[in-house]
């Protein structure tokens, strides 16, 4: 790496608020896979950095929308991964007049509930932008 470059890093958050704010089981199961061998906090993350030496940037994120996490409390699964980035619940409206202030209303409310998971400390992903 070059003595300015910079290194992305972007893990899973172990303060995920699907399982540190809410108690749905089958989302620990599904969460703790073997596709992850190690769980970070941004904490945990950041003292990993000091010890080699990197400084920088660790911000936690929301990914996944509200709509994703009502999925998870009412039916106990994963959201379809494309549909559930869509800010807005996979059912169909009968008024198709109204298709568009239902999708503001769920990305309003998506942009709430993600300022309120941030100030509580919860987020699904660790953004890290290092460097030496």
């Amino acid at each position: 790496m070059k003595p300015s470059g910079k290194i992305i890093i972007l893990v899973p958050n172990a303060n995920d608020a699907l399982i540190n704010l809410y108690n749905i089981p089958k989302f620990n199961e599904f969460y703790y896979c073997i596709e992850h061998l190690y769980y970070y906090t941004p904490e945990t993350i950041n003292m990993v950095f000091e010890k080699v030496g990197l400084s920088g940037k660790i911000k936690t994120l929301q990914e996944y929308p509200i709509t994703n996490h009502l999925n998870w409390g009412y039916r106990e699964k994963p959201s379809d991964v494309l549909k559930s980035r869509k800010e807005i619940p996979d059912i169909s409206i009968m008024d198709e007049n109204l298709e568009i202030k239902w999708e503001t209303f769920w990305k309003d409310t998506n942009n709430r509930y993600k300022k309120f998971l941030n100030t509580q400390g919860y987020g699904d992903r660790i953004w890290c932008e290092v460097g030496f």
